[in-house]
């Protein structure tokens, strides 16, 4: 089902209120590629997540901004017949991405913690350094 909402401020809203998102980004020949994430709302009609640089999600969003939003569970299983949301989505680094960063913990908390310090557990035994970005999603 295609987005019926026609004020994309109050449906970003909504969706940012959403513990689980399905983010629905496009490989370069059209497939789509599901993945559930935590999203915070930015205001103006805008929401935000973080992910590392080197995944998936931004090497897709490099390539296509079209992007797919759907509230899911935490396995990313939609329910049948929810609604679906249709924006653009670009990768924002250093302070715009501290900004969703913090957003995101402030809502998800004790597992937003753990899931950074896991990363920085991580970078102890790995040469390779991730950095993380901010991706923003504007709705249409």
């Amino acid at each position: 089902m295609a987005s019926t909402s026609s004020n994309p401020t109050a449906t970003a809203e909504t969706l940012g209120k959403q513990k689980y998102v399905l983010l629905t980004t496009f490989r370069k020949n059209g497939t789509p590629v599901g993945t559930p994430i935590w999203l915070v709302g930015m205001g103006n009609g805008s929401l935000g997540f973080w992910t590392a640089a080197d995944s998936w999600k931004v090497k897709r969003l490099a390539n296509n901004s079209a992007v797919q939003l759907q509230v899911c569970d935490m396995r990313g299983k939609v329910a049948e017949g929810a609604e679906v949301f249709h924006g653009t989505g670009s990768v924002l680094r250093g302070a715009q991405c501290e900004d969703i960063l913090q957003k995101v913990t402030k809502k998800y908390g004790f597992m937003a913690h753990m899931i950074q310090f896991g990363d920085k557990v991580k970078s102890l035994f790995t040469r390779k350094k991730t950095e993380d970005v901010g991706i923003l999603v504007v709705v249409a």
